[in-house]
Order: C-alpha cells, then sequence, then structure tokens
C-alpha cells in the first residue's frame, strides 16, 4: 500500500478483513463527539472516588492516553480522589509495563529498572483495599525513573509539573541558511536569533518512497531506536532539517516534556511534519530520546481542520512530545531532526486539502516548508530541566 499509494481507507479490505469498526476510525480523523463518547465527562471524572494508580513507560505508545486520563482526572477530580491517584513512570516499552526489561531498541536502562511489578501491584492492591501498609516503593505522588549511560535510579515528585525544575530555550539556527543534515547542521544554542531574514527549507514529495525517515525508527531491527541509517542516507539531500547542540560543557538531567515553537510557512494546504529528538554521545552513538508529530490542519486544534494559507508564517507549537527523564553526560549533545512524516508506519499525508485517509497518488502535491528563525521568528526548542528528587 505504501510503495502503490493506495488509500488508506482500503487498508481493511486489502488484508482481507473488511471491518466496519475500522471505516468508522477511519470516518472521525479529528477528535470529536465520536471520541468524547468513549471517555468520561468532567461530571463522570469528579464523581471518581478509587485510589488509582496510573503505569506508563517513556518508550510506551499508549504513554499520551495514560498521561491524558491522568491530567483529566487531577483536572476534575476531587481533592480526596487526587490524594489517592499514584502515578508510576518507568523507562519501559508498553509491553515491559507488565513485565519490565532492562533494554529496549538499542537502549539500556539499567538493572533498577528490573522492578517486580507483580509484586508492586500486589501491595498496592493490599494497601488499597486490605488496609495492609502502603507500598514502600512509592516514596511520592510521582514516581519516575531517570537513566543514561546504562544506568538509572527513581525518582520521585509531588506531582507531575515538580518534575521539571524550569525549561532553558535552545534556538534554532544556521549558517548560510543551510540545516540539511548531519554532517552539515544547524545548530541550537542558547543565544537568541540576532539576524534578520534566516531560513531554513526542505522539500517534500509524497511520491517519493525511495529514501524515508521514520520519526520513531521502524522497529524491524533491535536496535531501532539508535540506528542512524536513514538519517545518514538522507543527509545533504534537501528533505529534512537537522540542528544539534554544541557538546554539554556539564552533565545534565532532563525530565518532562520537550516543546517546540518553529515558525513555517507551507506552500501547500497541508502537510504532516514530524520533530524527533535524539542524544548524540560524545563517541557519536545516536538514541532516539522522544517525538512529536503535527498534521498541518490541526495545528490550531486537533478538533478543527483549519488548512494553511500558501505562503503565511505562522508558529506551529509542537507540544506533545512523551515524557522522558534522561541523565545527559558532559561531551553528549542534543540533535533535533525537522522533517515529514513519510513512512510506511504512518497513513500517508499527501499535502492536499482532501480527506486523507481517500487520497493516493493522483492527490500528491510536493511541499515546500520553510522554518524561520530570525529576530522576528525565533523558533526554538526548550529543555525541560529536572528538578532535585523529592522523597516526601
Amino acid at each position: 500500500m505504501y510503495l502503490h499509494h493506495q488509500p488508506f481507507r482500503q487498508l481493511d479490505t486489502i488484508i482481507g478483513y473488511p471491518s466496519q469498526t475500522f471505516q468508522t476510525w477511519v470516518a472521525h480523523p479529528a477528535a470529536d463527539s465520536y471520541w468524547d463518547s468513549f471517555n468520561p465527562t468532567p461530571q463522570q471524572f469528579a464523581k471518581i472516588d478509587l485510589p488509582i494508580l496510573t503505569i506508563t513507560g517513556q518508550y510506551d505508545d499508549d504513554q499520551p492516553g495514560a498521561l491524558s486520563f491522568y491530567r483529566e482526572a487531577f483536572r476534575y477530580g476531587s481533592t480526596a480522589a487526587k490524594a489517592k491517584h499514584y502515578l508510576l513512570i518507568g523507562p519501559w516499552d508498553h509491553f515491559a509495563t507488565r513485565t519490565p526489561d532492562a533494554e529496549y531498541g538499542g537502549i539500556e536502562f539499567g538493572k533498577p529498572a528490573l522492578i517486580d511489578m507483580n509484586q508492586l501491584i500486589k501491595n498496592w492492591y493490599d494497601w488499597t483495599m486490605k488496609a495492609g501498609p502502603k507500598p514502600e516503593f512509592l516514596k511520592n505522588k510521582i514516581t519516575y525513573y531517570l537513566f543514561g549511560d546504562g544506568v538509572g535510579q527513581w525518582r520521585y515528585a509531588r506531582s507531575l509539573e515538580a518534575v521539571t525544575d524550569r525549561e532553558e530555550p535552545m534556538y534554532l539556527s544556521s549558517s548560510g541558511n543551510s540545516a540539511a543534515g548531519i554532517f552539515a547542521s544547524g545548530t541550537l544554542t542558547v543565544n537568541r536569533p540576532q539576524a534578520e531574514n534566516h531560513f531554513d527549507r526542505y522539500i517534500y514529495d509524497p511520491l517519493d518512497a525511495k529514501s524515508t525517515w521514520d520519526p520513531e525508527g521502524d522497529g524491524s531491527e533491535n536496535d531501532f531506536l539508535t540506528d542512524s541509517s536513514e538519517l545518514i542516507g538522507l543527509s545533504g539531500s534537501g528533505k529534512l532539517l537537522v540542528y544539534q547542540t554544541p557538546a554539554f560543557e556539564n552533565d545534565i538531567d532532563l525530565a518532562g516534556f520537550f516543546n517546540l515553537s518553529a515558525w513555517i510557512s507551507l506552500d501547500q494546504p497541508d502537510t504532516d511534519i514530524a520533530a524527533t529528538i535524539y542524544e548524540i554521545t560524545p563517541d557519536g552513538h545516536s538514541q532516539i530520546l522522544t517525538l512529536s508529530t503535527m498534521r498541518a490542519r490541526y495545528r490550531h486544534s486537533p478538533r478543527k481542520a483549519t488548512f494553511v494559507h500558501p505562503g503565511s508564517i505562522e508558529r506551529y507549537d509542537f507540544g506533545h512530545f512523551r515524557f522522558i527523564a534522561r541523565h545527559i553526560a558532559k561531551g553528549s549533545r542534543l540533535r533535533l531532526v525537522i522533517g515529514p512524516v513519510n513512512s510506511r508506519n504512518y497513513e500517508k499525508n499527501y499535502n492536499n486539502n482532501g480527506v486523507v485517509a481517500d487520497e493516493s497518488a493522483k492527490d500528491a502535491r510536493t511541499v515546500t516548508a520553510t522554518l524561520y528563525h530570525d529576530t522576528q521568528y525565533p523558533s526554538a526548542l526548550y529543555l525541560p530541566i529536572a528538578a532535585p528528587s523529592e522523597f516526601h
């Protein structure tokens, strides 16, 4: 389907399993009343009075859902209910939230990540249902795992917001309006831009299925989170943009959520954009930390499509990066890659203004995306600096 540009809506029929459920989902690409019907209302959240232990992982594909429900519970829940709600964020993928692993996708977490989840859950139920002691492991309302260099430690905070001490902006810039690859990248710097009319561009042809970049690795290899071969192959191609920090002069702990504010103009009414953040160790080793994707038509709201006016410069706020907690060693750097979502693992957006699920090669439009970074349009990546661990 990917190579022959067949409409995404045909997926169930092509694999021989026509599904009304799949067709219903495809018919609702935005957050609307259909999806709302599956979630508690604010009034229902307010009535929940049960002890809750939310469990997720930094590489858990379901982390956005887990944290969405967590936030809604704290937004609408009673004081008594919030006092009984605990959050555990390990380093794991989705499956390892049941049986923790010490490695995933080529990244090692360290032995402390191997907690006995069955015992923890038993202790939780003994506490909440049998008047047993509180699980010793849950030292505060938030328990999260900070790791790096193959070692890690469990840390604690009184709230999800308290995990982060502050946000530090790193401004995007480039020399000669070029940030075309990892060997000729732009920079991420603490200095706010002082120049005028600075920008970088990439061109995305949705019919190009030969040289692609999967923003979170395609999962086909055991080391997919550390394999940078796709980026190496695309370096200098003009198909994506790369920005890197200088090597850090001291160790730094990051915990919480990255945010990216990028000033962008498109020459087409829509496209899908991915922003992925990597750690690059002193020996050149690459690790995916987190990513955020955006369909341009939903840049203002996930509930309403607003097509782009070609040529207009707008601020795109990538605020859906997954939670991370990482120790970045002295000499390491961060890499930000911004480019199209062009992978067999995602629905293909043909950069048009139609129904994406119905589009195919005949609807394809090549898009030029221009990213600005100057005094008027200071694009910036915001780093979540970790707060000290709280044990009370």
